[in-house]
């Protein structure tokens, strides 16, 4: 029995010895393999590891005015054709008299196998920087002017911006055919803004009147740091499943009716 159970013991082992590591996914250097491949450095290169590449074409639609707001339109994507979706682009875009057309655009997953390469970030902060004009006089009405105008980045630009907020949120990364798409890296689910708001808002119209001065408010909300890029081929890394692969993309069109093309997608087998 005692010989028995060291056989069993020493076939684990060897077993777990020759178990192939996991290893990166090489974008660049991807191609339709056979039987004969041999195994090298990055998956998609080995029978064993083989990568399903279908090229599509994919376009979400621009929006179309019907004068009702807000304008919506989703484009799912079912990346291992097993008949079930896994990821969502959706385009949202309002209208008002006082901010004009604002878009937000954004990349979801629809499943909890379906993972993205991104990092949430528990702390994600919000900064108010604000401006004063100098007096004017209005020598009809008799009574003088300012503006005030406060910006909200997602960036501390000037150093002395004070904190405005302060919350998690997830973010995407779009990446190039360069980066090695890693089982370590760090994969998150959730909605991520592709395009994020950047509009202007008049805080009171008429101003606001204090004895013989009117003060107007204008509120500039530019959260575009992590906007893509527009028309440049960009990639999104995924874990579906467990498998590794990739959504190749590009955006085109301009803010806030942007519109995504999806090139292409690949999966491990």
């Amino acid at each position: 029995m005692k010989i028995k159970i060291f056989l069993i013991a020493f076939l684990m082992l060897g077993v777990l010895a020759c178990k192939k590591p996991s290893q990166p996914i090489d974008i660049k250097n991807k191609t339709p393999l056979d039987s004969t491949s041999k195994p090298k450095d990055t998956l998609g290169k080995s029978s064993l590891d083989t990568i399903i590449i279908m090229g599509r074409i994919l376009k979400m639609r621009i929006i179309k005015n019907t004068g009702y707001y807000p304008l919506t339109d989703n484009m799912d994507i079912d990346v291992d054709s097993d008949g079930v979706n896994d990821f969502r682009f959706n385009n949202y875009i309002d209208f008002s008299l006082a901010t004009g057309t604002v878009g937000l655009a954004s990349f979801l997953s629809l499943q909890p196998n379906a993972l993205y390469f991104g990092h949430f970030n528990t702390k994600d902060t919000t900064y108010i920087h604000t401006t004063k004009s100098a007096l004017t006089y209005d020598t009809t009405n008799k009574v003088y002017y300012t503006y005030y105008n406060s910006t909200y980045y997602c960036k501390n630009e000037p150093s002395n911006d004070a904190i405005n907020s302060i919350a998690p949120q997830v973010y995407l990364y779009n990446i190039s055919d360069s980066t090695k798409i890693r089982m370590h890296n760090e994969w998150v689910s959730g909605t991520s803004y592709t395009f994020n708001y950047n509009y202007i808002e008049p805080g009171s119209p008429g101003g606001n009147q204090v004895g013989d001065t009117v003060a107007y408010t204008f509120y500039h909300y530019n959260l575009t740091c992590k906007d893509f890029p527009i028309g440049v081929v960009r990639y999104i890394a995924i874990k579906v499943n467990n498998k590794l692969g990739w959504i190749k993309l590009k955006f085109t069109g301009s803010y806030p009716r942007c519109m995504v093309n999806i090139i292409e997608t690949a999966i491990q087998k």
